[in-house]
């Protein structure tokens, strides 16, 4: 089956897993989530994504999402 025709995915968003439609991007994910994209990190699948992918980059089914918050500190 070809992915792009399922409708909904699964993916897990810390440890939690959520159904998203087929085409989310991560930062459509953060929007749905309600989270400042400003103040996260997010790491997918075990490796940190570059916040200049997060509007092109599809969520894929299965994906293992899990975000950080941002803290400045000296």
């Amino acid at each position: 089956m070809n992915e792009n025709n399922i409708l909904e995915k699964m993916i897990y968003f810390n440890d939690k897993a959520v159904n998203i439609q087929a085409q989310f991007t991560l930062m459509q994910l953060l929007k749905q989530q309600s989270i400042d994209p400003l103040s996260v990190a997010l790491v997918v699948n075990q490796g940190v994504v570059p916040r200049s992918l997060w509007q092109t980059q599809v969520c894929q089914n299965e994906d293992r999402i899990d975000v950080f918050t941002v803290v400045a500190g000296g």
